[in-house]
């Protein structure tokens, strides 16, 4: 892919016709092969409800979606008060033991297959609230032959806006962590917590070593607070069943959808969870 030709990309809400190609780019985005649990009547669904944002080329070619639902579950003044005002003994925890303790506090699903009733919000009953605030991504894919070229980026920005403008408030997911076994190959074990302060320069200053991580940072992913100044991202264990390039890991993507980047210097620097 050209420079010329990611200029051309462009966003919109998925049209029926585009179905089927979006379908086949699931079926290989995933190393595991198993794609995001859905098949074309589920993504017929999720079309019919406006669940799918697709990036096409100039010549109409879909590369990339992003598929979302308004979760029946997300309160926006809890996401707030757990991005402002988490506690110290809460972050202290081990990342079983955190996430349990803001799922029983907040009403939070154990994990993705939970949280979208395996891929199916639409139609698994009190799942989906059409007048919600918060968005939860279901999935981001891109076409494997059009990666490394911002799909992606341009993908979720563009969703970002289109559904702020509709009134959303809130942006949260359980994003994949795709460089996490590499990582851990060439360095060593590495809990999950210390992993999302792992980071790489670029032109961009510091970023997230994780490039699935590093997209959601981009559009405006805030790490929690605490009363005494420790800041990071919320590592999550066990957040889908197939997924061994991020050992099943993920992190907790929360985002008001003020589009503003949290330098991740401080990140890297700071006294973290």
């Amino acid at each position: 892919m050209t420079k010329d030709m990611a200029a051309e990309l462009f966003v919109d809400l998925a049209e029926p016709g585009d179905v089927a190609a979006i379908a086949a780019i699931d079926s290989v985005a995933w190393s595991s092969g198993r794609g995001t649990d859905a098949d074309e009547k589920e993504f017929l669904t999720r079309q019919a409800n406006g669940g799918i944002f697709v990036t096409k080329t100039g010549e109409g070619r879909v590369v990339g979606y992003v598929s979302v639902f308004r979760p029946s579950w997300a309160d926006p003044k809890a996401l707030r008060e757990i991005m402002t005002q988490c506690t110290d003994r809460i972050v202290g925890q081990t990342p079983e033991e955190r996430w349990e303790t803001l799922r029983n506090t907040y009403g939070l699903p154990l994990n993705w297959h939970e949280a979208t009733g395996n891929g199916t919000p639409f139609t698994e009953k009190g799942l989906h609230n059409p007048g919600g605030k918060v968005i939860f991504g279901m999935a981001i894919i891109t076409d494997p032959n059009y990666r490394g070229n911002r799909v992606v980026d341009e993908t979720l920005s563009a969703a970002l806006r289109a559904s702020k403008q509709e009134g959303t408030e809130w942006f949260i997911a359980f994003s994949r962590l795709p460089s996490y076994r590499n990582f851990t190959q060439t360095n060593g074990e590495t809990p999950v917590d210390r992993y999302l302060r792992a980071a790489v320069p670029s032109p961009e200053g510091m970023v997230p070593h994780d490039y699935g991580f590093r997209f959601h940072w981009r559009g405006g992913a805030q790490p929690v607070r605490t009363e005494s100044g420790r800041i990071g991202y919320v590592g999550v264990r066990n957040v889908r069943y197939d997924d061994p390039e991020s050992h099943n890991s993920g992190v907790f993507i929360m985002n008001p959808l003020e589009f503003g980047r949290f330098p991740f210097e401080k990140i890297v620097s700071q006294a973290g969870i």
